[in-house]
């Protein structure tokens, strides 16, 4: 097997980290239930860091991702919010994944499919009636679906709410409480009020570690999660810069500008110290760095000791979006490559 850290430039993602970073958030936070979004191909670390993870239920936008979700864990329960059509149907009956219903017409195109097996859907509540069910005369419409329709299980209530909105929520979904409804998914990681009823909870950004400090729930003294990908160069060569009797030494890293985030970082980390970035050309960096660094140093560009959340103060998640520019991906420094295809 090839040596994926034999490479100049390349990923490593820490599940070790990404456990830790669960466990601080569950230690956090108490609900019953944990839900992981993993849309977008986990934001770009990969299917392959959900397995064997301790978390109840997988959250994701799009059918691709369960179709890569089941590559590594064939049973987790999945919650799909994607758009209700046939192939959904039959997938959300076939690989034991939950439906979330934005609309009353999702549920009647559901009611009139020849159903085969059970189907469980999760009902998108939203009190100003934007993008989700939001009057009493929908509730009525999907309760009498329901009622008839011994297919179609109600399993649970979605909901983005403020608490000047609650008890308008409360009438709102009054009569659905009549059904045994498992999951109440009314918080999520930047919610610190629990609600009455919320008894799940959806773990988004920061359980990857990725935290913007502007909008972010931690202050800044309190650093419950760590970035769990490590993006990591090494130095192909090192010159020795005499200015009188100073000795100024600079490194050069073969990492290319096109991978956008270079530009924000102002600092990389070489053998525990953090040293400056002088200056960024179109394919390499040059660094200034002390006598103690040789050629062939690995460098973190950014990572656990250089996360992006120093440099930047808004869309960070933007900013991952190199995960997805084919560097090579480790997971926990082993030679394993998951590939989004």
């Amino acid at each position: 097997m090839v040596n994926l850290m034999d490479n100049i430039n390349y990923i490593n993602i820490s599940r070790n980290v990404l456990d830790d970073n669960i466990k601080s958030l569950k230690n956090k936070f108490k609900y019953d239930y944990y839900i992981l979004d993993v849309s977008n191909n986990a934001f770009g670390h990969g299917m392959f860091i959900m397995k064997n993870l301790e978390i109840d239920y997988l959250y994701t936008n799009s059918l691709k991702d369960v179709y890569n979700i089941r590559k590594y864990d064939k049973d987790i329960p999945v919650i799909l919010n994607d758009k209700v059509n046939e192939d959904n149907i039959l997938d959300a009956i076939n690989n034991n994944i939950i439906l979330i219903i934005q609309r009353v017409q999702d549920l009647k195109e559901i009611n009139e499919f020849d159903l085969f097996d059970n189907i469980n859907i999760i009902l998108n509540i939203d009190v100003d009636n934007n993008y989700g069910i939001g009057n009493r005369e929908e509730i009525k419409d999907a309760i009498d679906i329901i009622t008839n329709n011994k297919r179609i299980n109600l399993m649970g209530i979605k909901a983005d709410i403020s608490e000047d909105k609650y008890k308008e929520f409360i009438y709102l979904i009054n009569h659905l409480l009549k059904f045994d409804i498992k999951l109440f998914i009314l918080n999520n990681e930047i919610n610190k009020h629990k609600y009455q009823y919320s008894n799940a909870i959806i773990f988004k950004t920061a359980i990857y570690g990725i935290n913007n400090i502007k909008n972010r729930f931690f202050r800044k003294d309190e650093k419950d999660t760590n970035q769990i990908f490590n993006l990591y160069s090494r130095i192909v060569k090192i010159k020795n810069i005499s200015k009188g009797k100073k000795n100024k030494y600079i490194a050069i890293i073969p990492f290319e500008n096109n991978f956008g985030i270079l530009n924000l970082i102002n600092k990389v980390y070489i053998k525990n110290k953090l040293y400056s970035v002088l200056n960024i050309e179109d394919n390499y960096m040059i660094i200034e760095i002390d006598d103690s660094i040789n050629e062939d140093s690995v460098v973190e560009i950014t990572g656990i000791n250089n996360p992006l959340e120093n440099y930047v103060t808004h869309n960070i998640l933007g900013c991952v979006i190199l995960l997805n520019n084919n560097l090579p991906i480790l997971y926990d420094n082993k030679d394993k490559q998951d590939i989004y295809s």
